[in-house]
């Protein structure tokens, strides 16, 4: 194709490159606003999971359906997006955590009331997803490895869900073996490419097992750690995982099992021992340590985290006792 074939493609494209961390509802509006007038028949969301999700509110917005209404809307009112189909969403990753590329989810914050809230529904998933490891390879240190341990937590999350099936077994157990050997590599060499590969495969299959499940406790009580002290989201779910498996081994083991038949672990104690092991090479404690002062002001907002639909997701009966005893024994581990 000649010179003059891509000057033409390239004048009907629209770039906005300033999509930060965690979107905001301000965000969406003044990406919005920004837009030029006119029709628009595809959005490509090329980068993070953040980067993914502001695609897909973007293209809910932009959508002939959607009759102009706000983002606030559609997130005060879930049931607005069954009457409207969004414009075609293509889905490229340049991290391995979110597994953004395959759910029908999109989280946007609300920076004035500091919470975390959601758009969701089938249309929301891209219509083509391109997950390519190689684009993760120069991603550096701190992004690597907060997103592997998003990725690594979405598929526990799965685990110790009450909507977990054997297919979401199956998918999880196989993306924690990858996480299990992949992220102590990266730890040790970021330019590792087949740990880049196998991460990019756990992405993936983690996004699809909480397409199904959704997430759980850990991610319910991350909220505030984000929202409040802006904790970067990979550390913040890491931070209580080791404690929450230890919570559902002594209660319910039995959801594990797929996991070791896939893992080359020997027991539940390997299982965890392994998974701390992970946590403490890429750095979620001194992560959360260095933007929460103490854990005290963690547990001041214990109410949030168990009001969070996703904590009813969890398997063992949750309260405030038990939320409180995970916090105070993953900042003391």
């Amino acid at each position: 194709m000649d010179d003059d074939y891509f000057g033409s493609v390239a004048a009907e494209l629209h770039w906005i490159t300033d999509v930060k961390e965690n979107p905001t509802i301000q965000d969406v509006r003044k990406g919005m606003a920004n837009l030029p007038i006119g029709t628009f028949d595809a959005i490509v969301a090329f980068g993070g999971g953040s980067a993914i999700d502001f695609g897909k509110a973007m293209a809910l917005l932009i959508s002939k359906d959607a009759k102009d209404l706000d983002i606030a809307r559609f997130l005060e009112e879930p049931g607005l997006m069954a009457d409207v189909k969004p414009v075609t969403l293509i889905a490229i990753p340049t991290t391995s955590g979110t597994g953004a590329e395959v759910t029908p989810f999109a989280t946007i914050w609300d920076s004035e009331k500091q919470i975390k809230m959601s758009l969701a529904g089938p249309s929301l998933a891209p219509a083509y997803a391109f997950v390519d490891p190689e684009l993760t390879d120069t991603l550096p240190q701190e992004p690597t490895f907060s997103a592997g341990l998003d990725a690594m937590n979405q598929a526990f999350e799965s685990v110790w869900n009450k909507k977990s099936t054997r297919i979401t077994r199956h998918w999880a157990a196989a993306a924690i073996q990858n996480c299990l050997i992949a992220l102590p590599k990266l730890a040790e060499d970021l330019a590792d490419q087949e740990a880049r590969d196998l991460m990019a495969e756990a992405a993936l299959l983690a996004g699809l097992c909480i397409s199904q499940t959704r997430t759980s406790i850990c991610h319910a009580m991350s909220y505030p750690l984000t929202a409040r002290f802006g904790v970067s989201h990979g550390y913040a779910v890491a931070f209580s995982m080791v404690e929450v498996m230890r919570t559902c081994i002594e209660q319910r083991p039995q959801v594990f099992n797929e996991i070791l038949a896939q893992a080359d672990l020997d027991d539940l104690a390997a299982l965890r021992d392994k998974t701390k092991e992970v946590v403490g090479l890429l750095g979620a404690l001194p992560a959360v340590k260095a933007r929460v002062d103490s854990v005290e002001q963690m547990v001041e907002f214990q109410s949030e985290m168990i009001s969070s639909t996703r904590a009813d997701n969890f398997v063992l009966p949750m309260d405030l006792t038990l939320i409180e005893k995970i916090l105070r024994s993953s900042w003391n581990s």
